[in-house]
Parts: C-alpha cells; structure tokens; sequence
C-alpha cells in the first residue's frame, strides 16, 4: 500500500511487515536512496527493488560496491548493499539487494546512490586487481592491505602490498572484505591455447569444418609433436568440409596450403576462388553491441567470442585515440575471460572465432 509523504522526491509503501521507501534528490547532485525496514514481530521477506539505468554502458553489483557507468557520468553507490544486474528493453538494471533481503524486526537495509560527471567519478577502490583474467598458475594482485579476500577453491599469500590470489582454471568468485563489508568481483585462469585448442578438437568431431581450422592452428605451432596424426586428420577433416565451402573450411583449406604439403592446392583454390572472406564476415553481422571495457563488471555472459573478433577487425587500421585504447583493453579483458570460460568449457566454434582475431603463436 502506497504511503503519502507530503514530501517531493519521496516515495513509501508498507505491507504488514515491511516499510519500503525511495528518496530521489534532483540538482547538481542527483541522489538515489533505496531503504527497507522491518515492521512485524518476525522475520519477513522483503522483494527487491529495480533500478533501471536507461543508456547504461556496464554494472558493476557486487555486494558493498556498485557502479553504473553511463556515457560521461556514472552513478555510484556511496553506501549499503547492491545485488547482481541484468539488462532489460528499458536498460541496465541493478536489483538493490538482489533477488531479495530478509529482514528482521526493527531492522534496515539500504542502499545509497549519487551521481558523478565523468570528470568527478570517485576512483575505483584500491583492492581493485590490475589483471583479473590470468594464465593457469598466475597470481591474481589484490593491491591493498587493508581488505581480507576468501573465496572456494582459491589460495591466497600476503605481500607487503597486499594478497596474491591462485586457483584453477575457470571463472571464480573473490570475495573481497573491507570497511564497507563484502564486495564480490570475477576473477580467473585459462589454459594455454595448444591445450585450449586440443581440448577443443575433442568436440568438433561433427564439425568437420571447424576441426581443420582448429587443426591447422596446431599444425602452424612449432613445437608439436603427433604431426603425421594431426596432417592425417586434417586431410580427411578438409575432404568432407571443402564439398560444401563456408568461413572455416574456406579459411582452413588456404592455411594448409601455406602449412602443409597436402596436396590439395588446385582443390582448394577452385572452392575459394569467388569466396570473400571479408563479405563472409560482413555476413555474420554486427558485433552485439558490447561493453567491452576493462572497468570491473557484475555482467557475466555480455559479450562472445564472435563480438571480440569482430570487433577487434573494425579497429584495424583505425589511428590510435583515447577512446580505442579504451576499446583495446577491454578487448583484451574481454578475450582473456573468454579463455577462461572455455578453458572449462571449450566451444569449438568459440575457440574457432577467438583463433581469427589471434596471431598464430
């Protein structure tokens, strides 16, 4: 039930057990306050709030830390607790403490927000790792003293500077506990991309196109032993994708050309000869739109292999600007917590794209 107010900017609504309020500040400084309180006797369950962000680039919903960067202004959460976000037609929302809170009698949970120019935006906090998206057996810098990390499965050593964070190969979560209270950020290791790429071939049996691609990949790396094996595979791999030429059969028929003796050079140049790579590419469509930023981000599946590559092709030959270093480094976050992810889930196809936009080696 809607409480009147009789105050502008502020909104109320109580049930039996919860006293729920909004308090919007207008002006210079725009300010958000989302609050919860116990009424009843009991424990209740309380729903979340939804704030939606229209022009959003990308949330961060961690716990005691929130941000929502928009082009050239941002709003960050001053205090309280914020769950995880999601995108909807209207923009990006953060749902204020999550899927839900559960409060006790006489008890409160807010969440305070305000908005900063880009000029003014508070710096990210300290504990922030500089690179969260390692090789296998890299360590994770939590450049900050006064925070205590945990998190399953990882191990953690103090420096004199702060934590260094190990674990498997995959995606994690790190907690990170500091004066605020907890805040969570993604972190993670990959294999190297030999290992990558076999563990690949092991799902691209029926893809016969996607397996010579991947095949000469391994074929271009020095150091490879199992040739005679691999060129065998490749040449049967090649005859049944070559029938019928699309993007990674056409690709994969002119790489073995170049790195192999098979001889499949007249085969090949008769498929691709009137096949554009280019028009190929221009056929799978823009990249989806992406936030492709290395600011630290709750999203977890906003972009893909695909988005990367393609991506990374529009910026070729462009001159360099503040904005496309921006965009190179969030490609290169981008990439490597795609290598994560398929490190314990290796896509063929995934790999496949992220190989394109990659030098051989």
């Amino acid at each position: 039930m809607k409480v009147p107010t009789g105050e502008p900017g502020h909104w109320a609504f109580e049930s039996r057990d919860v006293l729920a309020e909004v308090r919007f500040r207008s002006g210079e400084r725009e300010a958000l306050e989302f609050t919860l309180q116990g009424l009843g006797d009991s424990v209740a369950e309380a729903p979340s709030f939804r704030f939606v962000v229209e022009g959003c680039v990308v949330g961060w919903l961690a716990g005691a830390t929130g941000r929502m960067l928009l082009n050239g202004a941002a709003w960050v959460m001053l205090s309280g607790w914020c769950g995880e976000g999601g995108v909807d037609p209207e923009g990006r929302v953060a749902r204020v403490f999550g899927e839900g809170t559960t409060l006790f009698p006489g008890r409160r949970a807010w969440s305070r927000w305000r908005l900063y120019p880009e000029r003014e935006t508070p710096p990210l906090p300290g504990w922030v790792p500089p690179e969260r998206y390692l090789p296998e057996g890299g360590a994770v810098e939590v450049p900050d003293l006064d925070v205590a990390c945990t998190g399953d499965g990882l191990g953690f050593e103090t420096t004199d500077e702060g934590s260094l964070v190990r674990g498997p190969i995959g995606c994690h979560e790190l907690a990170i506990h500091g004066p605020n209270g907890v805040s969570f950020l993604e972190i993670g290791w990959h294999l190297p991309t030999e290992q990558l790429v076999s563990k690949a071939l092991g799902r691209a049996g029926n893809r016969p196109d996607l397996e010579a691609w991947l095949l000469t990949w391994l074929l271009a790396q020095p150091a490879l032993g199992e040739r005679e094996q691999l060129l065998d595979r490749l040449d049967l791999a090649l005859g049944d994708c070559l029938e019928s030429p699309g993007l990674w059969s056409v690709l994969a028929g002119l790489r073995a050309t170049q790195i192999t003796d098979l001889p499949i050079r007249d085969e090949v140049e008769a498929v691709a000869d009137g096949f554009s790579v280019e028009e190929a590419l221009a056929g799978q469509g823009p990249a989806g739109g992406l936030a492709l930023t290395p600011h630290p981000s709750s999203a977890r599946i906003d972009f893909t292999a695909r988005d990367v590559t393609l991506t990374r092709f529009r910026l070729d030959g462009k001159p360099e600007s503040p904005a496309q270093q921006e965009l190179e480094r969030g490609l290169r976050t981008a990439g490597a917590r795609l290598r994560c992810v398929l490190s314990t889930d290796p896509d063929p196809e995934a790999v496949a794209w992220l190989l394109l936009g990659s030098p051989l080696g």
